[in-house]
C-alpha cells in the first residue's frame, strides 16, 4: 500500500492527529488484501486519489487531466479539506498546465469552484500559499487582490491567509510575539527587545539552508551589535536537544514553541520556508524582507 508510507510526508507526528494517524496507519499497514473503505473511508480515499493524481509513474497513459483534477476538486466531499491531498493535488495540476498558463489554469479552476463557495475560498487560500512558498509573486499578488476583493462572505481560511499576508506588509507593525522560553535576553517579548533595528530570523536546526547562511550572520553579530542592531531568532523546531545545541553558538536573542510547523507564529507571520528574515525599525515596523543571509548584510552595509 505504497499511498500509506507516503502519508507521513503530509502529516507530522509530532501533532495529536498525527499521532493517532500513524498508530492507525501501522496497524492497517500490517494486514493483507485491500482496505475497507466502510471501515476506513478516510484511508481508503486517501489511497485511492493519492493514486490517482500522485502517484510518480511514468506511464503517460495514467496521467489525468486538468479537467478530471478540476472534478475531483469540484466533486469532492467535506474528506478532501481534511487530507492532505488538496496543495499537492493543486501544485500537480498548475504543473500539468505549464509555466505560461499558469494564470488560465487558476482562472479555469475558480471559475468552476466559484470563489463565493467555502471551497472555492479554501482552493483561493491554498494557491496563494502555494505561490509563496514558490515565489512566484506575480501571481501571489493577483490572487491575494482578488481575495481581497471578494464581497461576499469570507470563511475563516481564507480570512487567516488575508490576516497574515497583511501582518508582512512593508510598513505594517510587525505583529508582538510573547516569548515561550527566551534564551540570552530578559525580555518578556519581541517588544520588549529594544533596538534601533531588529533582525527577526525563522528558522530550525534540520534546516539545510539555515545551516549554511546563520553562522554567516553570526560572524557580522558583533558589527551588527555595534550598531544596536538585536537579532531575534525564533525556531520551528521540534527536538529540544537539537535546538538547545545549535542555539549554543548563537548568542542572539533565541526562542521556540518546540511545535515546528504547527508553532503559532507560522501563521500569524506567514511563514513558508526556512530561513525566513524580516528587518524591523525601533518601532517594530517592516522595513525590509530580505530573501537570503546575504540581503540582510547588504541592507546593513556589512558584506
Amino acid at each position: 500500500m505504497p499511498a500509506l508510507a507516503q502519508i507521513k510526508e503530509y502529516y507530522k507526528d509530532n501533532t495529536d492527529f498525527g499521532k493517532a494517524l500513524r498508530t492507525e496507519i501501522d496497524r492497517l499497514s500490517g494486514t493483507s488484501g485491500s482496505i475497507d473503505a466502510a471501515q476506513h473511508p478516510f484511508i481508503a480515499y486517501y489511497n485511492t486519489n493519492y493514486s490517482k493524481f500522485l502517484s510518480n509513474s511514468q506511464d503517460s497513459t495514467k496521467k489525468v487531466s486538468q479537467e478530471e483534477i478540476i472534478n475531483f476538486l469540484d466533486k469532492s466531499g467535506d474528506m478532501l479539506e481534511s487530507s492532505s491531498l488538496l496543495r499537492p493535488v493543486l501544485v500537480a495540476y498548475l504543473n500539468s498546465g505549464g509555466n505560461t498558463n499558469v494564470t488560465k489554469s487558476v482562472d479555469a479552476l475558480l471559475d468552476r469552484l466559484k470563489v463565493e463557495t467555502p471551497r472555492g475560498q479554501t482552493v483561493l487560500s491554498e494557491l496563494i500559499d502555494i505561490f509563496d512558498v514558490y515565489q512566484m509573486d506575480e501571481y501571489k499578488s493577483k490572487y491575494l487582490s482578488l481575495a481581497k476583493n471578494l464581497k461576499c462572505t469570507i470563511t475563516d481560511r481564507l480570512a487567516s491567509t488575508l490576516k497574515s499576508n497583511a501582518n508582512i506588509e512593508m510598513g505594517a507593525a510587525f505583529p508582538n510575539y510573547k516569548f515561550q522560553s527566551p534564551v540570552n535576553t530578559t525580555a518578556k517579548s519581541l517588544y520588549d527587545v529594544k533596538a534601533d533595528k531588529k533582525v527577526i530570523v525563522f528558522w530550525s536546526s534540520t534546516c539545510s539552508h539555515c545551516e549554511s547562511e546563520l553562522p554567516k550572520l553570526l560572524e557580522k553579530y558583533n558589527d551588527l551589535k555595534s550598531k544596536n542592531i538585536q537579532i531575534v531568532g525564533l525556531s520551528l523546531d521540534v527536538d529540544k536537544d537539537s535546538y538547545s545545541k545549535k542555539i549554543a553558538a548563537f548568542p542572539w536573542v533565541n526562542d521556540s514553541e518546540l511545535r515546528g510547523w504547527n508553532s503559532s507564529y507560522t501563521d500569524t507571520y506567514n511563514i513558508h520556508a526556512t530561513p525566513t528574515y524580516f528587518i524591523l525599525d525601533a518601532n517594530n515596523k517592516i522595513i525590509s524582507k530580505p530573501d537570503h543571509v546575504g540581503d540582510v548584510l547588504e541592507y546593513f552595509k556589512l558584506k
